[in-house]
């Protein structure tokens, strides 16, 4: 895997890099002095050569400008890119230069695959491009792709071809790259270039891309091609995002065997062979069971019994975390009713991921499981991570509003490892905070137990109850009782166990 750093640095690569690109760009020193100036931003300063510039102060610039720092082994250069908005006449198809259709693209690949020279495909997509959208609305997200085409115009050259493939999706084609190893440095220097802000309705927006890399060898299609340069945008993504990944052999085997436990997946869930483990959670100081958290598990044929993480991160990139989801809250809320008789109180917990809580449906399927079950609302705890939450404030802000109106009980599972501020956390309709297992080993220190006296003195004083998660020892269900928290769940009181130990392990007890 290739993660976003620079490509060669020189000021000559650069001014290659962009020197035929339609957007007006210029190099500065440290004393705003230009050093390159392409033929576009010659022209707005009503020259013909470019080379007239060099050495003259950087004039005053009335339209936007982006000042992107070059960084490593370019000293104190920095690269100026006017706004094509301002840069270029007429409406959005005039701003989109240079944009081809995905039928030209496709045209455009299979011609160069036929040329038998190098050639290479890259895919890029805008990170959490729907979040900007729905809090500055599909305007400034216009906005933000044209300045992010500009952007990719500066590191491609005259005749590669970029096509906007729909929604916040590009793929461009590098022509004849000169080395092998060109592809994945342009991509680099693109996700470089792409994290600089943009100013955005008048404020500051700081965004990313993910870059998937396919270079063409013999034998290649098409389509085969894009695959491979899907396949390596997604592990760009599952690894965090804001880098670019060129697709190897290695990475061909990785995708071989997920692609293999894929199909397993969906043949396990859509036959019923997935089960339900539970781990208690009990009161440090009474001893009283409290609740049981549901944990998805996947008796597979030759890895063994899977945890969650083995397989939920396959569901979701899928598309069969719908599916996976509604089935754990269903059998969970049945399991539930199934136990009223041993234990009429107790609180089952089901993990939400972050796709299931940007469906809309899901407060119906909530509430439909609940009422055919029977089961009270205020006996079902829905757990979602801090990462969840933050990946659509908004959206996720007026889902806890309805899951919360509906009478579940909502919980931050993880917490204080996502990103949420005091100011959000006021206004999440939340009850409960699960500290993660990592604050919990660190109990030991002096500052690991200042941090869990910290999150309990947040949890006091906004009114929320803490759970913490992990508890493997005395020593660390003694430090949480000293520190004021008296409920957990943890192998010290038990492991997860399937639905017949679980009951047994209650009506022991009752």
């Amino acid at each position: 895997m290739e993660s976003d750093s620079h490509p060669e640095d020189s000021t000559a690569l650069l001014a290659a890099a962009f020197g035929a690109s339609p957007i007006p760009a210029a190099i500065v020193d440290g004393q705003d002095r230009i050093v390159h100036a392409n033929e576009a931003f010659a022209r707005r300063q009503d020259h013909t050569d470019p080379a007239e510039l060099v050495g003259s102060a950087l004039p005053d610039l009335h339209s936007r400008s982006s000042r992107i720092p070059l960084g490593v082994g370019l000293g104190a250069y920095t690269l100026i890119s006017l706004d094509p908005a301002e840069a270029t006449a007429g409406g959005p198809s005039a701003r989109y230069t240079g944009l081809v259709s995905r039928e030209v693209l496709l045209g455009e690949v299979a011609q160069a695959i036929a040329s038998g020279r190098r050639n290479a495909l890259l895919v890029l997509h805008v990170d959490r491009f729907s979040i900007i959208v729905d809090t500055l609305g599909p305007a400034e997200g216009d906005r933000l792709l044209e300045t992010l085409l500009a952007r990719v115009a500066l590191a491609t050259r005259a005749d590669d071809v970029v096509c906007r493939l729909g929604g916040d999706e590009v793929a461009v084609l590098l022509r004849h790259p000169t080395t092998a190893e060109d592809p994945g440095a342009t991509a680099r220097w693109i996700v470089r270039l792409a994290g600089e802000p943009v100013e955005l309705d008048g404020r500051s927006v700081v965004t990313s891309l993910s870059v998937g890399v396919a270079l063409a060898a013999p034998g290649a299609t098409v389509e085969s091609l894009l695959r491979q340069a899907d396949a390596a945008l997604s592990e760009a993504k599952r690894h965090g995002r804001n880098r670019a990944v060129v697709f190897d052999p290695a990475l061909r085997a990785v995708l071989e065997e997920r692609s293999r436990l894929e199909y397993e997946l969906r043949v396990a869930l859509s036959s019923g062979r997935l089960e339900l483990y539970f781990q208690p959670e009990v009161d440090m100081v009474t001893g009283a069971v409290l609740g049981v958290e549901a944990l998805a598990r996947w008796p597979h044929p030759s890895r063994g019994l899977l945890a969650a993480g083995a397989f939920v991160e396959l569901a979701e990139q899928t598309g069969l975390v719908d599916e996976l989801g509604r089935w754990v809250l269903d059998e969970a809320v049945s399991t539930l009713a199934g136990w009223r008789d041993l234990h009429p109180e107790l609180v089952m917990r089901v993990n939400v991921s972050a796709m299931q809580l940007a469906r809309p449906e899901l407060v119906g399927d909530v509430g439909a499981i609940l009422d055919s079950a029977a089961v009270p609302p205020h006996q079902v705890c829905l757990e979602i991570t801090e990462t969840a939450i933050m990946t659509d404030i908004g959206r996720s802000m007026d889902v806890l509003a309805e899951l919360h109106r509906l009478g579940v009980r909502l919980a931050i599972d993880d917490f204080g490892t996502g990103f949420s501020s005091l100011a959000h956390l006021k206004r999440f309709p939340v009850q409960l905070l699960k500290i993660d297992r990592t604050f919990v080993d660190d109990l030991g220190d002096a500052e690991g137990r200042a941090i869990v006296a910290s999150v309990l003195g947040l949890a006091s004083s906004l009114g929320l109850a803490v759970i913490a998660e992990g508890v493997e020892t005395d020593e660390q269900r003694r430090a949480l009782v000293e520190l004021g928290c008296t409920r957990a769940q943890g192998h010290l009181f038990s492991e997860a166990m399937d639905q017949d130990s679980c009951r047994r392990w209650l009506a022991t007890r009752r």
